[in-house]
């Protein structure tokens, strides 16, 4: 049987994120270093918003989370970076998450949606992440990258307990119908996870060496979220976002 942990985020103070990123950062430059020494350092922080997409999307909606960097230019075009990233996803979609109940009305079966008013879900994540920078675009304002990466994630999966009677009213008689009583414990799940990413940036020049940094990612963390048949909900097999940013960076 495999074994879970529980992670306490309360605990990841930016302290603990900083020696995260700067450990992950000394084995990133440790091979280019060796050959290139003159690079100049990049570091910043930016707004995240993830938007769920797949399956993942049928259970939460978009929400906001943070991001720090730090790296190392190695050539006129390509720049290693490490980043350290959390986000929660907590606010469920409400539209997605019915329970489909059959009735027998006038001779035939009918199905309704009823809505799970009672359940919470939260999805919260850490990871670290190196990452690829190439610079396609360089104006004099204006930079332009594509970056691809891989990382790991510990993330801390909680649904609640749900204990109801669902009710629909007749669309045949108009009377109100009990149609189930909902009985289902609460499940959590902890794990470590693999994770990839690619996407693109903006880099806009403010005062040298301070750029407005925006940009957009692809994010796939390679991990299951379990099914729970009771309230119709499937199984999310890798957990997919769309990642707008917006923050700054410091070259030097």
């Amino acid at each position: 049987m495999r074994h879970h942990t529980r992670i306490d985020f309360s605990l990841l103070r930016i302290e603990n994120v900083k020696l995260l990123a700067s450990a992950l950062l000394a084995v990133l430059v440790a091979a280019p270093l060796a050959v290139a020494q003159d690079g100049a350092i990049v570091t910043g922080a930016s707004a995240v918003y993830s938007v769920p997409v797949g399956s993942l999307h049928n259970r939460f909606e978009s929400a906001l989370g943070g991001m720090v960097f730090i790296g190392k230019q190695i050539s006129s075009d390509w720049t290693w970076i490490g980043k350290c990233e959390y986000f929660e996803l907590s606010t469920i979609n409400a539209g997605k998450l019915t329970k489909t109940v059959s009735i027998q009305e006038a001779g035939s079966a009918r199905q309704y949606q009823v809505p799970l008013s009672k359940l919470s879900m939260s999805l919260k994540a850490i990871g670290l992440t190196a990452e690829a920078r190439l610079t396609v675009l360089r104006l004099s304002s204006v930079e332009t990258d594509l970056h691809f990466g891989f990382g790991f994630y510990k993330w801390d999966n909680v649904r609640s307990a749900y204990h109801d009677s669902l009710f629909v009213q007749s669309a045949s008689s108009g009377s109100t119908i009990k149609v189930a009583d909902l009985e289902v414990p609460e499940n959590r799940q902890s794990d470590w996870s693999g994770s990839l990413n690619l996407g693109c940036d903006v880099n806009v020049k403010l005062v040298d060496p301070v750029r407005l940094t925006l940009g957009a990612d692809y994010r796939l963390i390679v991990g299951e979220l379990w099914q729970a048949l009771d309230l119709d909900m499937e199984s999310v097999s890798g957990m997919q976002c769309i990642s707008f940013r917006v923050g700054i960076s410091v070259s030097f």
